[in-house]
């Protein structure tokens, strides 16, 4: 059996003009991958599903079957609370080992909080990209925004940050090679949602990077920036307040990481993407426990194991992942929940709600964004993130 076979989604756009380039490649010894997807291991996510549900709440949870290749999963699966909190084991599945084999719509509880912007003319055309500018400490910061098809002043929808990665050498256009190579304006004009790519700092090269803690990092207060752009979409979007989400790549990823720390009040979830999470002095202190999700592989030149990185050092994700899981008391795992061809993945449960984390290690995983050209073919990273965040809002 093909690996292609149990591809969830079609592959997107390269990303390597998105990817940090300021590190040689790394050269490791690839892990032995399996191309087969056992019946085991699809019983072992059926298993691990049932025992999230019963971790929240759900009583008299039967155990799961494999019944000709496929997981029957028809117990239990009534829109919840505890459904949704554990959709996240189920997502990646192999449609055809689902039975049935259908995905039932999900989303969160509560009513949207209404952004002052709703009832106001938009500042662009629906299922559009267009380049904005924002003021942030006297510097005008640019941002590329993509409002949905039907996008409606009287509606309040989702808002998802995606931040571009570093670049060693100018790239004028990388907020548009983010959109192109991660897709998610597409998914957005889907499913109705507005998807912001900020610009980072642009140094006197012409190179960009984020300020996250690296001793070649730009040293503008980025962490402004995202504050000062979501002031501006509040006043002139109709957004939910309670769904403002937050994902990155590479640097971009690292970024991702700053804000969990420093912007949970204001961002409902955060989903790096091989992530640069260096070792820095002080403490973070996130203002709530927050919903994390990260993808990392095991041969990424922003090394899976951490550790010397330019100037800098770099935590090991195992050891991100854990401290992310210390932050948000959470009181069970790792504990795998989807093992299948080349990715291993595991999470942490019982935390305080809402949160979690979960992390997906790809095996021989280069820095590529997983599901394009290149990369995995088993999962596709927007497409994961996307149903991850939509599970998620701010108390």
């Amino acid at each position: 059996m093909s690996m292609r076979r149990y591809a969830v989604v079609a592959a997107v756009a390269l990303l390597a003009a998105c990817a940090d380039s300021g590190s040689e490649e790394r050269v490791d010894t690839p892990l032995p991958v399996s191309t087969v997807v056992t019946d085991a291991q699809v019983l072992a996510t059926g298993t691990e599903f049932a025992q999230c549900l019963s971790d929240h709440g759900v009583r008299d949870v039967p155990p799961p079957t494999v019944q000709s290749g496929r997981l029957v999963w028809t117990a239990a699966l009534s829109d919840s609370p505890a459904r949704r909190v554990c959709q996240h084991i189920i997502d990646p599945m192999p449609a055809e080992r689902l039975w049935p084999a259908e995905t039932p719509a999900v989303g969160s509880d509560g009513d949207p909080v209404r952004s002052a912007g709703c009832g106001r003319p938009a500042p662009a055309g629906a299922g559009t990209s267009t380049r904005q500018t924002v003021d942030s400490a006297g510097v005008n910061r640019l941002y590329l925004l993509h409002l949905p098809r039907g996008y409606s002043a009287d509606a309040a929808v989702p808002v998802v940050l995606a931040l571009h990665g570093g670049t060693s050498q100018p790239a004028p256009n990388v907020m548009e090679e983010m959109e192109q190579e991660t897709r998610f304006s597409e998914l957005a004009d889907r499913d109705g949602f507005v998807v912001v790519y900020p610009r980072s700092a642009t140094t006197s090269g012409g190179t960009t990077g984020w300020n996250i803690g690296g001793k070649e990092n730009p040293t503008v207060d980025d962490v402004r920036f995202i504050d000062d752009l979501l002031d501006r979409l509040d006043e002139t979007l109709c957004v939910d307040r309670r769904r403002i989400y937050a994902t990155g790549f590479s640097s971009g990823g690292g970024m991702t990481n700053v804000l969990a720390c420093r912007s949970a009040g204001r961002i409902a979830a955060f989903a790096p993407v091989s992530g640069a999470f260096f070792v820095t002095p002080g403490a973070c202190q996130p203002s709530r426990p927050v919903p994390i999700l990260e993808f990392h592989g095991t041969s990424d030149k922003v090394p899976y194991e951490g550790g010397p990185f330019g100037p800098d050092t770099l935590l090991a994700v195992p050891r991100w992942l854990q401290d992310w899981a210390d932050r948000n008391h959470c009181t069970r795992g790792p504990t795998a929940f989807f093992t299948m061809v080349d990715i291993a993945a595991e999470h942490w449960s019982r935390c305080v709600d809402p949160s979690t984390v979960i992390g997906y290690r790809i095996l021989n995983g280069r820095h590529l964004w997983p599901g394009v050209d290149g990369s995995t073919r088993t999962i596709d990273a927007t497409t994961l993130i996307w149903r991850f965040f939509r599970n998620h809002q701010l108390p």
